[in-house]
């Protein structure tokens, strides 16, 4: 009796053993998956028609590591500097469209988008009804504007984005019916 009992211990040992060394790795890789590509659920119309509302995007937050910087028609994530959750401890984060790039200067007049001068084609867009004044872009700071201007609480209401406020860049959207979808529109260039 007291044999059996001990070659049992021995086998739970061993299965805990094989389940650590088998599972403790893929738990780490889910982590740090999770961490640095996060997929985030887009609540608001504020990207429509490119991002629809309820969709997950994947963000990819290496892409601007070592040094790179983001680019006009990027779509960003971004820490908006307001805070929830419990003790309003959790960053809101914003998705939008990079528009304008430092000293760019940035106006909307009569629902298109100028920057340094030129009118943007924006097939991409639904336009605003309404002007705004054209402002220069600070040195490390981006303007950002959501693909459906009525809808998007942007850089027109929160000022331009600040370089470190950048979380990431998103690569990706994915779409139940079509399961994993890149969209020609997601990074279109604007210039």
């Amino acid at each position: 009796m007291q044999l059996s009992s001990c070659k049992g211990r021995a086998i739970i040992r061993d299965s805990w053993f094989d389940t650590l060394w088998i599972g403790g790795p893929g738990i780490l890789l889910f982590l740090a998956l999770r961490a640095l590509f996060p997929i985030d659920v887009v609540p608001t119309a504020s990207m429509e028609p490119t991002i629809n509302v309820g969709a997950r995007v994947l963000v990819n937050k290496l892409h601007y590591a070592g040094g790179g910087t983001p680019q006009r028609g990027d779509i960003v994530q971004f820490d908006s500097n307001f805070r929830n959750g419990l003790g309003a401890r959790e960053p809101v984060k914003f998705i939008k469209r990079v528009v304008a790039m430092p000293g760019d200067t940035v106006a909307i007049e009569a629902g298109q988008l100028v920057v340094n001068g030129d009118a943007v084609a924006e097939d991409y867009v639904i336009p605003t009804t309404e002007d705004y004044a054209e402002i220069k872009v600070p040195a490390e700071h981006y303007f950002v504007l959501g693909d459906n201007r009525d809808e998007s609480y942007d850089s027109r209401f929160l000022g331009a984005i600040a370089a470190e406020q950048i979380q990431g860049r998103v690569s990706h959207t994915f779409v139940w019916s079509t399961w994993l979808s890149f969209p020609s529109r997601l990074h279109t260039d604007v210039h």
